[in-house]
Formats: structure tokens, C-alpha cells, sequence
């Protein structure tokens, strides 16, 4: 199974040394705009953000290793990621 790692409040322009299998959103807490980072070989995997209301805010595929999301307003969200089998879903 996939690591995931959350650095609160610590930008990052590489990935850690096991990147083949790290997941890293960051900043954490942020103000409602943030930066996920995957590897290339998960590339195509899914997911979405959820508040705790169950309620999905924004969902999508990755395209690109550095995935931007802007404009969410301020609270408690739920991450979830799927690739293939996999799937984690991170506060």
C-alpha cells in the first residue's frame, strides 16, 4: 500500500526519498488553496474532496504531478484518493 504524507504549513519542490509511493499535499492547514503532488506512475488516478458533512466540494482525475486547488472556503475537508485497488482518505 501507497505511504501518504501531509507536511503541515511546508512547501516542498521534490518529493521525499521514497517518492514512487508518496502522496504530498501541502501547505496543511492551508487557506483554501493548495498544491497535491503525486508520482508519475499514478498519474490517472482519482479524488475527491469532502467536507464533513459528507458533502463533495471538488473531485477530478490527475493529470499532472502537481495538482492545484484553489477556492475552497475555509474548514475541515477529507481527501480521498484512489488509483487502481488503492484508496485513502486522509483529514
Amino acid at each position: 500500500m501507497n505511504k501518504t504524507l501531509w507536511e503541515e504549513g511546508k512547501e516542498t519542490n521534490t518529493f521525499p526519498d521514497d517518492s514512487s509511493s508518496t502522496l504530498v499535499i501541502y501547505p496543511n492547514p492551508n487557506n483554501g488553496s493548495c498544491v497535491v503532488k503525486i508520482p508519475r506512475a499514478q498519474l490517472g488516478g482519482s479524488y475527491a474532496i469532502v467536507n464533513t458533512s459528507g458533502v463533495v466540494l471538488r473531485n477530478g482525475i490527475f493529470h499532472e504531478e502537481n495538482e492545484k486547488i484553489f477556492d475552497l472556503p475555509s474548514g475541515i475537508y477529507y481527501f480521498q484518493w484512489r488509483f487502481q485497488d488503492e484508496r485513502e482518505i486522509k483529514k
